[in-house]
């Protein structure tokens, strides 16, 4: 289930970060360990979600990110282990890293489009390149909503996307695809008031 996918992930970004940084043996051997700790805190931290919120109809985030942060910031924990050339050369790992996640989300974020949308192969490619462009810059941290409001972030976000779409869609399809973000965004309040409910009636 969930532990699986994690652990997968946690080897797909170990072998990207071996090649990267050209990590010795013993390095590669430490820095599984720490991810596959921290993969399996996240996997045990979505699980006791999922129970509670089965259970009594929420959960607590901020338990989630307890857990989390027990599992020890797993960056910190591998540039401990490297030498001072590699401690250098990191920062390109994470944007090799973030490239990654990007194109890996921004493949996600086209389907619901495409399905909504019909799209020419030029849009396609256009459209992944501006969806990539809004995730790079989300995981890279060069844009940040102002909010810290879980809810309002993700509309920001929504917003975002929207953006970078406009110029790349017939005004049909604009129409079409607004329509489908506000749903999304509806969605996204109705469940925000819904949490905000469930806290306030405890």
């Amino acid at each position: 289930g969930a532990k699986r996918v994690l652990e997968q992930r946690a080897e797909g970004r170990l072998s990207r970060l071996t090649a990267s940084l050209h990590l010795t043996p013993d390095q590669v051997q430490a820095t599984r360990e720490i991810l596959l700790r921290r993969a399996d805190a996240q996997a045990d931290a979505q699980t006791a979600a999922q129970r509670q919120q089965f259970y009594t109809g929420k959960y607590d985030k901020e338990e989630l990110k307890k857990l989390e942060k027990e599992a020890g910031d797993p960056d910190t924990q591998i540039k401990a282990l490297l030498t001072p050339d590699q401690t250098a050369a990191y920062p390109n790992y994470q944007q090799e890293e973030n490239a990654h996640d990007a194109r890996v989300m921004a493949n996600l974020d086209l389907l619901p489009l495409q399905d909504t949308v019909e799209l020419t192969t030029e849009q396609q490619n256009q459209a992944f390149a501006g969806l990539y462009q809004v995730r790079f810059d989300q995981l890279s941290g060069r844009t940040k909503p102002t909010t810290t409001n879980e809810a309002e972030a993700a509309l920001w976000f929504l917003d975002q996307q929207t953006k970078a779409l406009e110029s790349i869609l017939t005004p049909t399809q604009l129409e079409r695809y607004h329509q489908q973000q506000s749903t999304q965004a509806k969605a996204i309040k109705d469940n925000s008031s819904k949490m905000e409910d469930s806290r306030g009636s405890n």
